[in-house]
């Protein structure tokens, strides 16, 4: 038999039911917006270490558990059910509490993040292939190929990197950085010439000359700008998704007691 409710009482679960379907379809935005950034991502996978610990697959999780979330509550608002909106409560609050926490931990450990994207531009250089060859499925050619020709900008710290840290460039059959780094003379590019030692057969040491225009700017700080961006990105839908995740719990609580009082009133 179907609890009456008051006006009131229903007032609520009529605004507790609307903010969920809204919140239905966020959620599949949100996963929408997750599996494009994962795939706007892949392109810093070994930068970022995996493709998984990154903000899109953040955003994937979160927009899944907000569709099955939301619509646990909404059946529990028309089927009138305290138990499932006692268990839409709970998930809820879980998911607001790993939301802090999550935010707690990318606060404190901000700069650590930071260094280790550094380190791991300056090792993309040194082990990018210029036959493309790599022991690591391809993630670093495609790393530093798309940060170069994303960014205007060559090698880690400056286009430098590329006879000093991977001289396979001068030594091997390759002359000059990968053609994302190359470009005319004008702004933001410039002659880098000098000379790098090259091991050839037999141990013997032969210095050879490099001469090639590149960008003049390094990547770390682009690529930097760029993760740090995608991370405000996510921080944002985090806290308007927070908002939003108290206002349904309040409601819910609100229509939890309508439900319980409404029984107590039939029974007298």
């Amino acid at each position: 038999m179907a609890v009456p409710l008051s006006g009131c009482s229903k007032a609520i679960m009529i605004v507790f039911i609307i903010m969920n379907l809204i919140f239905l379809a966020l959620g599949i935005t949100v996963l929408g917006i997750g599996a494009y950034f994962v795939a706007e991502d892949s392109d810093y996978a070994f930068l970022t270490g995996s493709e998984f610990a990154s903000p899109g697959a953040l955003l994937i999780v979160v927009g899944c558990v907000t569709f099955i979330v939301t619509a646990i509550g909404i059946v529990g608002a028309l089927c009138k059910s305290t138990i499932l909106l006692g268990i839409y409560i709970i998930c809820i609050l879980i998911v607001i509490i790993l939301e802090i926490v999550a935010a707690i931990i990318a606060f404190v450990f901000r700069e650590d993040i930071a260094d280790e994207i550094d380190d791991r531009m300056v090792e993309a250089v040194e082990l990018y292939r210029a036959d493309g060859a790599t022991d690591i499925d391809g993630d670093v050619n495609s790393a530093v190929d798309f940060v170069q020709g994303e960014f205007d900008c060559c090698g880690a710290n400056s286009a430098l990197d590329w006879p000093e840290r991977n001289p396979t460039f001068t030594c091997g059959n390759g002359e000059a950085p990968p053609l994302q780094c190359i470009c005319d003379l004008g702004d933001g590019c410039e002659q880098f010439t000098g000379t790098v030692n090259c091991t050839v057969e037999g141990g013997v040491i032969d210095v050879r000359t490099y001469d090639f225009n590149a960008w003049n700017q390094g990547c770390i700080n682009d690529t930097r700008d760029a993760l740090e961006r995608l991370g405000y990105i996510v921080g944002g839908i985090g806290i308007a998704f927070g908002i939003i995740q108290i206002f349904g719990v309040l409601l819910a609580l609100a229509l939890c007691c309508a439900i319980s009082n409404s029984r107590k009133q039939e029974v007298v």
